[in-house]
């Protein structure tokens, strides 16, 4: 046991520390010098269920059974390779999902672990953003340090998908779901539920859209939600047209210091020389956005959208801090990023400006 569980006092769905049943503390991932420490309270609770009628015992299970069960079963992931077949991995991953019970985010997509159309929500991800192609052994080796250091169900999610389109079994995994009973009603809650405040998210509902209802557009019309988000994803899909026609300024190889931030959002701090600003194109401003792409090895590619919330000078440097909603585990490891400013199109910005209002 340890007396650091009483300078836990932040709960978080993304937390950085774990307290287990038996009061030790496990970190999730390294912590930063003066990061608030965070757990998930709800995990820690015992499950509830109905009791039995007729007089017979409470058959919930407790917390402790459960973080078990959940211990067992990475387990199981953290010990498979290639020769036990897809078919293992994916039971696995299935149990997993459903011991973890949790809400998630793959991509730009927020939905649940034991929602019935994760295959096709990760297929839709693994279409619209770019993965690069790791090799099996790469994937294996890292599937099996996620499991290791009890990383979040997303990482893990998106590795195990990964080594299905690398073995091919994707498509069987999707043509089985498609016929299960909820995946045609979860795949709407997910297109209705689903934010489009960005271009990857726009490009992740389009192809979440057109995976489920192809070219009808009945759906569209019959909700407003449906609606809103159409026109929001059409919207940024135009922008990107128009953001191919403008220069880039993309500023390679910037320090970067990551922590988690409040509500689940990643928070990178970026220290930029100051010489390297104000080359006569587009620099970072506040409250404007920026991508942020690892320049690290083929292992650790990645790369997400933030919006700045501070710049100020310290020295010879220019220092922002960029709020990310979703910062994927291979871009968080890396010490290095490339930063572009991303240009909105004046046009679109008002498109979306009246489809809220």
């Amino acid at each position: 046991q340890s007396d650091l569980i009483w300078n836990i006092r932040n709960n978080s769905s993304t937390p950085n520390c774990i307290i287990r049943a038996d009061g030790r503390v496990t970190a999730l991932r390294d912590i930063w010098p003066l990061e608030t420490l965070t757990a998930d309270y709800a995990a820690m609770l015992p499950a509830v269920s109905p009791r039995i009628r007729g007089g017979e015992e409470d058959s919930a299970m407790t917390a402790q059974e459960e973080q078990h069960k959940i211990d067992e079963i990475l387990s199981q992931i953290n010990a498979w390779n290639p020769d036990k077949g897809a078919t293992v991995l994916w039971e696995h991953t299935m149990k997993l999902c459903h011991g973890v019970n949790e809400k998630i985010s793959i991509g730009e997509v927020e939905t649940h672990s034991r929602q019935a159309d994760i295959a096709e929500t990760l297929q839709c991800v693994h279409t619209g953003k770019r993965f690069e192609k790791l090799s099996m052994e790469v994937l294996t080796a890292r599937l099996q340090q996620q499991t290791e250091d009890r990383s979040a169900t997303a990482d893990i999610l998106n590795t195990v998908w990964s080594i299905m389109q690398e073995m091919s079994a994707h498509t069987d995994i999707l043509e089985r779901n498609s016929s299960r009973e909820g995946t045609s009603e979860a795949q709407i809650k997910t297109l209705q539920n689903m934010k489009i405040n960005n271009m990857d998210a726009a490009l992740q509902w389009k192809s979440l859209y057109m995976r489920g209802q192809g070219n009808k557009k009945d759906l569209i019309y019959s909700d407003e939600k449906m609606y809103l988000n159409f026109h929001l994803a059409l919207s940024y899909e135009e922008e990107r047209v128009e953001r191919g026609k403008q220069p880039e300024n993309t500023i390679k190889a910037v320090d970067v210091n990551w922590i988690m931030g409040e509500e689940g959002k990643t928070v990178a701090t970026l220290r930029i020389p100051a010489g390297r600003m104000g080359k006569g194109k587009a620099d970072p401003t506040v409250n404007s956005e920026v991508r942020i792409q690892s320049n690290a090895t083929e292992e650790n590619k990645g790369s997400t959208i933030g919006m700045v919330h501070e710049l100020r000078s310290a020295g010879g440097y220019v220092v922002l801090t960029v709020s990310a909603n979703h910062a994927d585990e291979n871009i968080r490891q890396c010490d290095t990023v490339d930063v572009t400013p991303v240009w909105r199109s004046p046009t679109a910005m008002r498109q979306r400006r009246a489809l809220h209002h």
